[in-house]
C-alpha cells in the first residue's frame, strides 16, 4: 500500500506540474520556480489551488498570469503565482519566521 500511494503521489504531481513546466519555460528571466503548500505537502484536494512561487529578474507579470490562466484551464485548478525578485527573495529568507523562509524549507 506504501509503494501504491507513492507511485500515486508521483503520478498526480506529474500530471499538475508538467503544465506548470511547460509554462514557466517560456520565461528565461526566471530564476527559480517551485510548488509548494498543500500539493508539495501531498494534503491537497480536487478543490486545493497550486501554489506556484516564482523566483526572477524583470519578470513581466501581465505575461506570466496569462501563462498561469492557461495553467488553470489545462488543469482544471487555480494556479496561485507568488513572484519575488531574486534580492526580495534573499531578503525576506534571512527573516526570521518570514513566509520566503517557511516555504523554502
Amino acid at each position: 500500500p506504501a509503494l501504491q500511494s507513492t507511485a500515486h503521489f508521483s503520478l498526480k504531481n506529474q500530471i499538475l506540474t508538467e503544465p506548470l513546466r511547460e509554462l514557466l519555460s517560456h520565461f528565461h528571466s526566471i530564476k527559480s520556480a517551485f510548488v509548494y503548500g498543500s500539493v508539495a505537502k501531498g494534503t491537497d484536494t480536487e478543490r486545493s489551488d497550486i501554489d506556484l512561487m516564482v523566483v526572477g529578474d524583470n519578470l513581466n507579470l501581465s505575461e506570466l498570469y496569462s501563462a498561469a490562466q492557461n495553467a488553470e484551464m489545462r488543469l482544471g485548478r487555480k494556479v496561485s503565482p507568488t513572484f519575488l525578485s531574486p534580492e526580495e527573495w534573499q531578503r525576506k529568507a534571512s527573516q526570521k519566521g518570514s513566509f520566503v523562509r517557511k516555504v523554502s524549507t
